[in-house]
């Protein structure tokens, strides 16, 4: 079995992230442990808006206080910076926006403009289960479709999403009920089993996929607790105790779940 901590230290990591603080919910210890051994890792926001647009605020924005799409990028880059500061990462963010607004650039361009952050990159991790939201499912169709075969791609499990699914979002009865279900789980040793991937991931990761869990030490989970309030734009609209639920979650899965995507001999050679 490939030790990820193999990869972490054989160069660059690049970690796509849809939108700014879908990295920190989903690996922000794994980011951490990279850097904290030496490792070289960027977190790419492929979708971190044009801070000079003066578009008045999508949905979701508006929801979060902001008047326009550009006060809203530039506020949440900032809080970008701060977080990834804080574990150790190189914040990379391009210009798109999100399906709150209209996309005005072709897959070719966008590609384009992410295709030379990745160059050395000896592993690249993009968003992979469960793929609800409609531009992360696009990003990582975008990616593996495109991506250099010599480079090794990861999976990762979008812990906000599944998460909720494990345990529901309100503060209810029934979703304390679910957490202490999911407490239990790890008590007597049980452990999520790996995600499925929808068919369209499957065919362009040519399955199967090698599930490893990043299980964080307690400086992790600190870290990771620390890189996701850095954005309190996302964080209070979504809920203090999103934090709660994926910290539970990864209690009961093991870790931060990455599935390592192996598409070419060479690489399975090398590793």
């Amino acid at each position: 079995m490939t030790k990820l901590d193999d990869l972490f230290l054989q160069g660059r990591v690049v970690v796509i992230s849809t939108h700014l603080d879908d990295a920190a919910l989903s690996v922000g210890a794994t980011i951490a442990r990279v850097a904290s051994r030496g490792g070289e890792v960027s977190v790419l926001t492929v979708l971190a808006g044009d801070p000079e647009s003066s578009s008045p605020a999508g949905l979701w924005d508006e929801t979060c206080g902001f008047r326009t799409e550009g006060e809203a990028a530039r506020k949440r880059r900032l809080e970008d910076l701060r977080g990834c500061e804080l574990v150790g990462a190189r914040p990379v963010w391009l210009p798109f926006p999100d399906e709150q607004y209209e996309r005005r650039s072709s897959d070719e361009e966008i590609w384009a403009a992410i295709e030379p952050q990745l160059e050395g990159a000896r592993l690249v991790l993009v968003p992979g289960y469960p793929l609800f939201h409609s531009d992360h499912l696009w990003l990582t169709e975008l990616v593996l479709s495109r991506l250099d075969l010599n480079t090794f791609a990861g999976l990762y499990v979008e812990e906000f999403y599944t998460s909720n699914l494990a345990i529901g979002r309100s503060n209810s009865l029934k979703t304390l009920i679910k957490a202490a279900g999911v407490a239990a789980h790890t008590r007597f040793g049980c452990r999520i089993q790996p995600p499925p991937i929808s068919p369209a991931i499957e065919r362009l990761a040519a399955q199967p996929l090698e599930w490893i869990a990043v299980r964080p030490n307690r400086r992790e989970r600190r870290l990771k607790l620390e890189f996701t309030r850095a954005y309190p734009s996302q964080l209070d609209a979504l809920g203090e105790l999103l934090t709660r639920r994926i910290w539970l979650y990864e209690r009961a899965s093991g870790g931060e779940l990455v599935g390592l995507v192996r598409r070419s001999r060479k690489i399975v050679d090398a590793a």
